[in-house]
């Protein structure tokens, strides 16, 4: 197992490169120049040309890329254009909010998605299947923004169960202090039940609204991999020396059928970072979604630019970790 690890670990490296190469370019494909976009109306041929030694937009461009990596390697993503603070320390402050979200919305859509998939492979051809692959239709059909106005309209302005704000309460934002970043857990900590329950039940819109779409992928993963392990002969012998039903579907089908469901919702996991930029701005959540699209409007550059970086890395990472997790579930893996 180490091993494998060692060599999982090894190929990080190229696609850690990539991934920089690839920003690195197209931060200079853009058209225009980027020293008129940060000047403004400041934007003197003298400003710009200094600005241009500043930022080493004067060298070539293999030297460019040398110095790029190399800032990239200390951990420096520049300073934000707009606030002048490091982009890294932005990011940092608004990640636990993303990662917050991201685990509740998985949570919500691995739960329910496993559920459903079960109950449609277990009553197969039954009003069971059919109304749960009807919702997990329905969940892949709806895009993310519609539904989220669609859950702040109905829960929160007409049956006022919700807030319209992910966030929790100022008030209770005022009580909790910030230890790890993560409310959820500073609200435990500071053993403020009530700020935790606020935090939470604010929570439930934006990641029910995140986790939707996922949840009728895994849905329809689960179905599919639970009828293909129902379907084999051990689990036939499991019927037959009386082993109860429940059992069967949970011990003996699950366990089996849990390769391409870790996959997908590995996959997922990463896609739900990128699904919480349209999240985190409909229910005014500080994350990095939302961090990216106000930089965006602001022509911010480098924050667009160490945000992508930062996304592609937690990417890869995830991946990383559902291949570790892919290969204890088999470990032929290991060796081929």
């Amino acid at each position: 197992m180490t091993r494998y690890i060692v060599q999982r670990l090894l190929l990080l490296i190229p696609t850690i490169l990539g991934i920089l190469l690839v920003t690195f370019l197209a931060l200079h494909l853009i058209p225009g120049d980027p020293t008129h976009t940060l000047l403004g109306q400041h934007a003197t041929p003298a400003a710009q040309e200094a600005l241009r030694r500043q930022l080493g937009l004067d060298q070539p461009l293999p030297v460019q890329l040398l110095r790029y990596l190399e800032t990239m390697l200390r951990l420096d993503l520049g300073d934000s254009v707009i606030t002048h603070r490091p982009i890294l320390q932005e990011l940092k402050e608004r990640m636990p909010v993303t990662i917050t979200l991201t685990l509740a919305a998985m949570l919500i859509a691995s739960a329910g998605g496993i559920l459903l998939g079960i109950l449609a492979a277990v009553r197969r051809r039954t009003w069971v299947d059919y109304f749960s692959m009807g919702l997990a239709l329905l969940g892949v059909s709806m895009p993310i923004f519609w539904l989220g106005l669609l859950l702040v309209y109905y829960f929160a302005v007409v049956l006022g169960w919700f807030e319209p704000s992910g966030i929790a309460s100022v008030q209770y934002q005022n009580q909790v202090p910030a230890v790890t970043g993560f409310f959820l857990v500073d609200a435990l900590l500071a053993g403020n039940t009530r700020a935790f329950w606020n935090g939470l039940w604010h929570l439930v819109l934006p990641a029910v609204a995140l986790g939707t779409i996922p949840m009728a992928l895994i849905a329809r993963i689960t179905r599919s991999s639970m009828l293909e392990v129902m379907g084999q002969d051990y689990i036939r012998t499991a019927r037959a020396k009386g082993v109860r039903e429940r059992v069967v579907t949970w011990r003996h089908g699950l366990k089996n059928a849990l390769l391409p469901i870790v996959t997908v919702i590995g996959l997922q996991f990463g896609a739900l970072l990128s699904g919480a930029v349209i999240t985190e701005s409909i229910f005014a959540l500080p994350g990095m979604g939302r961090y990216i699209v106000n930089a965006i409007f602001n022509r911010d550059y480098p924050a667009v630019q160490g945000a992508v970086i930062l996304f592609s890395l937690l990417f890869v990472l995830l991946n990383l970790l559902v291949d570790l997790l892919y290969s204890w579930l088999d470990p032929r893996i290991r060796y081929q």
